[in-house]
């Protein structure tokens, strides 16, 4: 049986960046990803970076750098535009391969196609599909919102939300982001323009909305905007919104298999990488004190999850707020959120 100093399950934007950073260390690294290395990164994502997240990927990784974001609420549409970038938006098969690329720069080892079936903590030893075995000293669970070793910890959770989504042909020019709360309830829907596609897709509870409703529902909005989602393949992923802690002894929790997901907006990209950080700095230097830098990233993932349990617990007053004062109220809404210092709030110091 092999044995690592640090294994890591799952090649996800966590998993890599930690595994990049203790590779660098002269960590000894293995990861454990149980699609093939050509596949990582290929999942359902809208691929929306803020700038707090641009920092970590290469500007010759973005599609499309926005200025500008177009809100829609029932027949009303404002634009928020600023003088800096607020999103780049970027494949996330390419930031998966890139950060693959710099992991294996790094020293990392990659075991590919190979998937975890469980954990024995008493012999600190990761299961494999196989039946094989593969020792750690220290273990980073990146395995997503599905994690195999969230559920061995005992967080075996039903928090999720749920989202779906096309990558669909054609030159699409706007981010948007579309509510329509009178005829389609609590969700929301999105275009991101990529280089020749857009990635337009919806999300929400399962305790608002059952996925088959959410799916008519959006289907029905996408007829009615003359978007032909048969032009892109359908993808489902669902979002763990349920925390239940970051280090539990040897074993870190990181990415989505924490959840460190926004739950109200689904944004990921930037809290994965950023755990995945912290987690390496706390391996490298165990007198760290990673407390600090966590209840930052903690206090960015909750930034807008506050707002969700008032919309499941008063949906109906919830709508009536946006229908009735989103209008009256969106000329200035627009002018405050396109002020520089709201940006720089917003888009910029958030997260950092």
């Amino acid at each position: 049986m092999e044995k690592h100093e640090v294994v890591i399950v799952g090649a996800g934007p966590a998993g890599l960046k930690a595994a990049e950073l203790l590779g660098k260390a002269k960590k000894d690294v293995l990861i454990i990803e149980k699609e093939k290395e050509e596949k990582i990164g290929d999942k359902p994502c809208a691929g929306g970076l803020f700038p707090h997240a641009m920092k970590y990927f290469p500007d010759e990784l973005y599609e499309k750098v926005i200025s500008s974001i177009t809100f829609h609420v029932g027949d009303k549409e404002f634009e928020v535009s600023s003088s800096n970038p607020v999103m780049a938006l970027i494949s996330r098969l390419d930031i998966g391969q890139y950060q693959l690329r710099m992991a294996k720069e790094g020293g990392a080892q990659i075991m590919a196609a190979t998937p975890v079936k469980g954990l024995d903590r008493e012999k600190n030893e990761v299961i494999l599909d196989n039946e094989e075995r593969v020792g750690y000293e220290k273990l980073i669970a990146a395995d997503g919102s599905t994690s195999i070793i969230r559920r061995v910890l005992g967080y075996n959770t039903k928090q999720m939300a749920q989202c779906i989504e096309y990558p669909v042909k054609g030159d699409f020019e706007k981010l948007e982001i579309h509510f329509d709360l009178k005829k389609y309830g609590l969700t929301y829907a999105w275009i991101f323009p990529h280089k020749g596609y857009a990635s337009i897709g919806t999300g929400n509870l399962p305790s608002i909305v059952s996925a088959q409703e959410m799916g008519e529902r959006f289907n029905r909005w996408a007829e009615e905007r003359g978007i032909d989602l048969s032009k892109g393949k359908r993808r489902a992923h669902p979002i763990y919104v349920g925390y239940h802690g970051f280090k539990h002894g040897n074993i870190f929790l990181t990415g989505d298999a924490a959840s460190f997901a926004c739950s109200l907006d689904g944004e990921g990209i930037y809290q994965a990488v950023k755990s995945g950080e912290i987690t390496a700095k706390a391996i490298i230097d165990p007198k760290w004190n990673y407390r600090s830098e966590l209840q930052d990233l903690l206090k960015y993932h909750r930034s807008l999850g506050w707002l969700l349990p008032w919309m499941v617990a008063f949906p109906g007053l919830f709508r009536k707020l946006v229908e009735n004062l989103g209008g009256m109220f969106m000329p200035t809404l627009s002018n405050i959120l396109s002020s520089r210092s709201v940006q720089r709030f917003v888009f910029g110091t958030m997260g950092k």
